[in-house]
């Protein structure tokens, strides 16, 4: 194309920022061996994306003409995004790292349209990483962070937001879930309408009580499933689980798997797929019943095609008699090795779907017995709390108008939660995911967790998020191509590891914000031992045995160190805000308060029961001991008697103990009172002390008995 005329002489400024079209022959924009020609009028697109330690920005999408060059751009971000920072020679903020997507250092002198091929395209704009140094205040976060290693998978995993259960920080600190108007919506009668709408206790009594059998008469069937050594040839296999349940629940389980495995088209397969629920300690506490009349209902109501939803607990070895007690009908999967942790547990189940066999005894001897895959593409993983789904649907005409905006402009509610009655919701939610047309290209599935925020969401479905866990679809396949598997080593955040994986390898995850769910939270059980606040912080030997670490290769290693830079950064970050003082958490809040009742308690059965002893002393009498006046008067024993001022009589006002026994004069034995009171009082205590030891039944119960507050 033919270049216009020179434009008139601009003023000295404009020309030294920028200069006219034609004043940029072709010649002098060339880019290896392609010819590079400006044309006006034309606008280069870019995603400015920083990243700094301790602080989350979002990314800048502009329009720039692609005569400018890409430090002007950055000055300009700096100056609206930054405090005055202190500036290199070249006039970017001192420390700046400029790097494409791929992590590629990229020169800042340069004009945009010279640097158009060497930064990759996303979502149709050219995207430019800005790494900034740690400002004064959080200057005290170290992460070991490698320019190679800026990708998106990182990006998000910094933005995402961590839980205050299992790391020391301060939700307030971080400003998790704070709203600017919510005491003007509470005055003003906005949630009035809520008030016990949600309320979960008949739910979760539901899937705490197991349902009817049809039957007194269950038998337990039991079948080895047996996993190798993926691309080895080795007749030792990696590791043997059991399957146990009722012979129907076995049926079940080998027709879903062939039907699986027959290569299926999904939308056809109209049941939800096989979900495992790991749990441990919780046989009496945890939400197992899936066929309760919110969830998937009964098996009998369920079927397709002569098959019903497999549901599967997942339990250690030593813990199967109390769950197989409670849950008679239950299928259970037996893990390998107790007491390995979450992570584990999840492992098994990945690889019991990838690459489970089981032996098949013939019917015609045992010359006819072969090895059957029981391998299955697609599973979901639950967690044993989930007690409710949502449906968002949008707002009616009464509330499409706000009556009250927050001050930060930022979350607006635009929907609201249904749940008819009589509805499946479970399985309405589960279904929802396993219809979308994306859900065979993506890795992990999952669901929006309602943290109060669920009715300010936009979007109905949301790709390559991070924030999947507690009720996750496994793709089998797409993730055995991608060679991500559940780190079984890990002890913690094993749902947000496994998605990070999955995003660094370039793999797709897919979230459904049409629905959301709720779950309880429990003290005890599950990984009860790696929640709580740690000393100093989070360690790496907190998250990974360092045994188990030293064997890992390379690149496994960096996925932990990846996912420990994260949970640091976010504890250093809460401990400047807060001065490194930390409020207790809600659910340190409720253990303190349980230790204060089952305390007092105690405090009240003894003095409970030390009344009941005093009352028992004043029935004895004392020994006949004639005074002048007459015989001595009843007293409690071992206590001297009420002693009055002489004027008492006309004000005095007995105590409880005074009014039991009696009032009594000054001369009413009261010699050798004193030597009798201290000796038999020290008896008491050594009487009481002595019923401690030795666990005598009290008002309350022991402290085992009383349990805790959830």
């Amino acid at each position: 194309p033919t270049l216009t005329p020179a434009a008139p002489p601009a003023p000295a400024a404009a020309q030294s920022a920028c200069p006219p079209v034609s004043s940029f022959p072709a010649k002098d924009h060339r880019y290896g061996r392609k010819k590079i020609v400006m044309l006006p009028n034309v606008s280069c697109l870019l995603t400015l994306r920083p990243q700094m330690p301790g602080r989350t920005f979002p990314d800048e999408k502009v329009s720039i003409n692609p005569r400018n060059r890409l430090r002007d751009v950055l000055k300009s971000w700096a100056a609206a995004n930054l405090d005055p920072p202190a500036l290199d020679p070249s006039g970017l903020p001192l420390g700046m790292q400029v790097l494409s997507a791929r992590g590629e250092s990229i020169d800042a002198n340069l004009r945009l349209g010279a640097l158009s091929e060497q930064l990759p395209l996303s979502g149709g704009r050219r995207v430019v990483v800005l790494c900034l140094p740690a400002t004064k205040a959080e200057g005290s976060i170290k992460r070991a962070r490698s320019t190679s290693n800026v990708n998106v998978a990182g990006s998000k995993l910094e933005a995402l937001r961590i839980s205050s259960r299992y790391a020391n920080i301060d939700r307030e600190a971080l400003g998790f879930h704070n709203s600017s108007v919510l005491k003007a919506k509470l005055k003003a009668g906005i949630y009035d309408e809520h008030l016990g709408k949600y309320r979960q206790k008949k739910y979760i009594e539901s899937m705490r009580t197991p349902p009817v059998a049809d039957t007194t008469d269950i038998t337990i069937e039991t079948r080895d499933l047996v996993v190798f050594p993926d691309g080895k040839s080795s007749r030792e296999p990696l590791f043997r689980a059991t399957l146990r349940g009722t012979a129907e629940c076995i049926a079940n389980w080998e027709a879903t798997s062939e039907r699986l495995m027959a290569g299926v088209d999904l939308k056809p397969f109209e049941l939800p797929f096989p979900v495992f629920i790991p749990s441990r300690g919780r046989p009496t506490t945890a939400n197992l019943n899936w066929e309760a009349p919110h969830a998937f209902g009964p098996n009998s109501e369920n079927t397709v095609n002569g098959l019903f939803p497999v549901i599967c607990l997942v339990v250690e070895a030593q813990e199967e008699e109390s769950y197989r007690e409670v849950w008679p009908r239950a299928l259970t999967l037996v893990l390998p090795k107790s007491g390995r942790g979450p992570g584990f547990a999840r492992w098994v189940i990945q690889k019991v779907c990838t690459q489970g066999v089981a032996w098949q005894p013939g019917e015609d001897g045992p010359g006819s017995s072969k090895w059957s895959r029981r391998s299955i593409p697609f599973a979901w993983i639950a967690d044993d709390g989930i007690s409710m789904f949502y449906r968002l649907v949008p707002l009616g005409e009464r509330h499409r108008k706000p009556r009250y905006v927050s001050t930060r402009m930022n979350s607006q509610r635009s929907k609201e939660r249904q749940a008819p009655e009589g509805r499946r919701m479970f399985r309405d939610a589960l279904m929802c995911v396993q219809r979308h047309a994306y859900i065979s290209r993506a890795g992990i599935a999952g669901f929006l967790r309602d943290d109060g925020t669920a009715v300010c969401k936009k979007m109905e479905w949301k790709a390559d998020s991070l924030a999947l866990y507690k009720v996750v679809l496994l793709n089998m396949n797409v993730l055995r191509s991608l060679n991500v598997e559940y780190q079984q080593h890990l002890q913690m955040y094993e749902d947000i590891c496994l998605s990070y994986q999955v995003t660094e390898r370039k793999g797709g995850t897919l979230k459904c914000q049409i629905y959301c769910f709720w779950a309880s939270h429990h003290t005890r059980g599950g990984c009860s031992n790696q929640r709580g606040h740690k000393k100093g912080g989070t360690k790496l030997s907190d998250l990974v045995d360092a045994e188990a670490l030293r064997q890992l290769p390379p690149s496994e290693k960096a996925v932990f160190k990846r996912l420990h830079s994260w949970v640091t950064s976010k504890e250093q970050l809460s401990d400047i805000r807060t001065g490194g003082v930390r409020k207790p958490t809600r659910a340190e809040r409720a253990a303190a308060s349980g230790k204060r009742k089952r305390e007092t308690k105690k405090r009240s059965g003894n003095m409970e029961l030390k009344l009941k002893k005093e009352q028992a002393g004043n029935d004895v009498p004392e020994a006949d001991a004639e005074t002048e006046g007459g015989p001595a008067p009843k007293r409690q024993r071992g206590r001297p008697p009420l002693k009055r001022n002489a004027d008492s009589s006309k004000s005095d006002v007995a105590t409880p103990a005074a009014a039991a026994v009696g009032e009594s004069d000054d001369d009413g034995g009261g010699g050798s009172s004193s030597s009798s009171s201290s000796s038999s009082s020290s008896s008491e205590d050594e009487f009481l002390r002595h019923i401690l030891e030795e666990d005598t039944d009290i008002e309350g119960g022991s402290e085992e008995s009383l349990g805790s507050v959830d």
